[in-house]
């Protein structure tokens, strides 16, 4: 399983070389990441900054996972769950070293005890921004790939990942 190298998942995935192991490792770590999210989203109180931010990520979500599903389709119209799976727990994982990063640097200069507005003005901005970097970044990887596909980038021999 690779957790932050994009460049080699897009070569290995480029090269046909992801298995259904890898697929099924990539989404059982996709789901303890979901629960995880879910289990952090239950143990804080639902507000309108909450609405908001789920409202976002719907709507991003909604014009992103169709253009990345559409790259793959001009590409070869196949694997795209296996692909789309393995190529976002390496997003996930580094817009998660991101948004820790950023919060630990706002909280601070802020402060714990800024005021909140300006609080809820990070938090909004923060998250709509990791979303739309995730569909960003899963964007320019489908069509990382369709450019190695295309070049018929040829089979190196690669050591299994752990």
């Amino acid at each position: 399983m690779i957790w932050f190298d994009s460049r080699k998942l897009e070569l290995q995935i480029a090269q046909n070389r992801l298995t259904e192991k890898d697929s099924f490792t990539y989404l059982l770590a996709t789901a303890i990441y979901g629960y995880i999210i879910a289990l952090y989203s239950s143990l804080t109180h639902y507000s309108t900054t909450h609405l908001i931010i789920v409202l976002a990520h719907v709507a991003i979500t909604l014009v992103g996972l169709p253009m990345v599903f559409k790259i793959n389709c001009d590409l070869d119209n196949k694997d795209f769950l296996k692909r789309y799976l393995a190529i976002t727990w390496v997003i996930r994982m580094k817009l998660l070293i991101w948004f820790i990063f950023s919060s630990l640097i706002y909280y601070n200069i802020e402060g714990v005890k800024t005021n909140k507005p300006a609080q809820i003005t990070f938090i909004i901005s923060n998250s709509v921004l990791t979303s739309l970097l995730y569909y960003a970044l899963s964007i320019r990887s489908f069509k990382k790939i369709k450019k190695l596909i295309q070049k018929n980038v040829p089979s190196e021999p690669m050591p299994d990942s752990i």
